[in-house]
């Protein structure tokens, strides 16, 4: 979970670039997209699309993304450590009833 202050300064920068944006401040404007366009580097389309339209803060959504990842690589860890596991076992069991 992203924690209080990440959604703090996120709402900041969202005001922030609201202002600059009402007030032509192209500089300022064009710096706070850049912080946003850093937190959202490296993400698929797919997942930024995701993210845009659930309307959630854009470093949780991001937080998210990457859990769901993580948990995504551990299950298939997981799997492939039982898929060997049991191959493993499959073996001893025909050398049982070879003997």
């Amino acid at each position: 979970m992203v924690d209080k202050y990440t959604e703090k300064k996120q709402a900041e920068l969202h005001a922030l670039i609201m202002a600059a944006n009402h007030m032509d401040m192209q500089a300022l404007l064009q710096l706070g997209c850049g912080k946003i366009a850093t937190w959202i580097k490296g993400t698929p389309v797919k997942k930024i699309r995701e993210i845009l339209e659930s309307g959630k803060p854009v470093t949780q959504a991001l937080k998210e993304a990457e859990e769901d990842a993580a948990k995504a690589e551990k299950e298939k860890a997981n799997k492939a450590a039982n898929d060997q596991k049991d191959g493993k076992q499959g073996t001893k069991e025909e050398k049982k009833s070879e003997a």
